[in-house]
This record gives C-alpha cells, structure tokens and sequence, in this order.
C-alpha cells in the first residue's frame, strides 16, 4: 500500500499538480481496498467548504459512510504555511496536506470498524466510549432497577446533549480525533520514509507534527501532568467508565503507577493517559533537540 501511495504523491508533486478528484478518490480506494474499509467508506465527496463551519478540512459521517474533503479550505491553509522547504518539498507538501486530511478522515471510519470489532483493546473501548451518545452500560442498570421508558429516554437524550457540547468545547482532545491526527501522520511517515533524504524539511515537519498531537491536551496542573483522555470523559460526567478496569483509582499517584506498569510511554501519550511531569519534560526535551 505505502508503494501505491508515494507513487501516487510522487507522479502529482514531480508535474506540480495539485490534488483533484481523482488524485483523492485513488488514494482513499488504495487505503480502503488495504484495510478491507468497504463497509465503511460508501462515498466520497469533493467541496469547497462546509457551509456551517468554513474552518472544517474534512468530515467522515458513521451513518451514511461518507468522507467529505473541502478543498477551498485546504487550500487556504496552504497560503497561511510558511515553510522553509526547498522547491521540490513545497510541490510534496501542496499534496501531503490533502492526503493527511483524507487519511484523519479515513482513521474515522477504521475507528468504526474496530469498534464493530471484537476487539478489546482499550483503544478501542475509549473510542466507542467517545464516540456514544451514552452510557449502554447505564441504560441497561435502569430498566433493570425499574426506572421506565420515559425515565430511560430522558437521561438518553440528556446525556446525547452533554457529549455533543463536550465534544464541541473540547473538541482537540476528543479521543477519536487525537488518535486520527496522530494516526494519519504515523502513515504519512511510513508513506515518504523511503525518500525522506530527498525531503529532509518536509520529513521532519511531519515527524514533528505527529509529536505534537501525541503531547496535544497535556497540562500542567499542581506539578503533575493532566490527561487529555481523563479529562475528555470527566467534562461529561463520565470519567467513572474506567472504574471496570483493575488500575484505575481516583489516587492520581497510584493510577500513574498503575498505568506505567502496563502502558509504555508512547502508548500513554498516544491514548492520551497519565504521564509523570518528568516523562512529558524529557519527551519534549528530545523533541527540541531532533532525537526522537
């Protein structure tokens, strides 16, 4: 797959071509043929921009299966990027910046498919938790304690309206999009790692993004670090859908030890869990010094 698509990007930026309809439909199919996503890419869609928020790149519908790509939009970003690349990056990245916003979209409709999925991978139990409108798990414990219809479809339609202004508000950390920005940029690195010499500014632009969206959500906070995860769910009431799993404690110390004894850092900073002040200091020192 990663063959297919550096071809693709290279035949386009070689003739300083911008990304069409057909530069975009190529590349979602490539991708979706790959990660076996026919069910969950129905349709494509070519716009200049979204007519409720102009400042949309993309959008991937669960319900109807459709990604839409606003071009005018993405356009305009590139005007706004002033990078010190030479010629030959400029003409990568007026195609790398469609094909990032095309493969956030497509890391939506894998998150739907590893939802469907029998996985049980925490991952995937934030993102269905994220991605809900509410709590099942609740919804069941009323019928069975009596609470009736009426009751059930009221907290139902509460909780649907919390979430969706959640999501709003905090909208950069929702776990769904900090994975797809840090997925879409992960694939844009495997993508161009076989010409990376030939591109070295551009690389590390994409390198370095890929690092701000693992670190993206993290604030200091009584010197500790705070989780941009546990944050998402504590904003909507539903921070207490982590208390099935054996680590987890409202002790902050002992959910950082916990955490650390299972997850790995990057796993941490990926799934957007507690780091300790010292891991998030030394990450971002090597990030500034071009080690990692």
């Amino acid at each position: 797959m990663q063959e297919e698509l550096l071809k693709l990007i290279y035949d386009y930026a070689i003739k300083v071509k911008m990304p069409d309809y057909s530069f975009m439909e190529k590349l979602i199919n490539i991708v979706k043929t790959y990660d076996n996503l026919d069910k969950y890419i129905l349709e494509f869609e070519l716009k200049d921009e979204d007519e409720n928020d102009k400042k949309i790149l993309g959008n991937y519908n669960g319900s109807s299966k459709k990604i839409t790509v606003y071009q005018l939009q993405i356009l305009k970003c590139l005007k706004d990027k002033n990078y010190n690349f030479t010629i030959l990056e400029r003409n990568f990245f007026n195609c790398v910046i469609f094909v990032q916003v095309i493969l956030h979209e497509i890391s939506h409709a894998i998150q739907y498919k590893m939802i469907e999925s029998n996985n049980s991978s925490l991952e995937t139990y934030i993102l269905k938790s994220a991605l809900a409108n509410y709590d099942q798990e609740i919804v069941t414990e009323m019928f069975k304690h009596g609470y009736s219809i009426n009751q059930v479809k009221i907290y139902m339609e509460l909780q649907e309206k919390a979430r969706k202004n959640n999501k709003k508000i905090n909208y950069n950390i929702a776990p769904q999009e900090r994975l797809a920005q840090i997925n879409s940029y992960q694939k844009l690195e495997d993508i161009l790692e076989n010409i990376k010499n030939a591109i070295p500014m551009l690389f590390r632009y994409i390198k370095l993004m890929k690092y701000e969206n693992l670190l993206l959500g993290y604030e200091f906070s009584k010197n500790s670090i705070s989780s941009p995860t546990f944050k998402y769910f504590r904003d909507s009431n539903d921070l207490n859908r982590f208390s099935k799993f054996g680590w987890y404690t409202n002790d902050v110390e002992k959910l950082l030890n916990n955490l650390q004894c299972r997850y790995d850092l990057n796993e941490r900073l990926k799934l957007g869990l507690l780091v300790q002040d010292r891991e998030y200091d030394e990450f971002r020192r090597n990030l500034k010094k071009g080690i990692l």
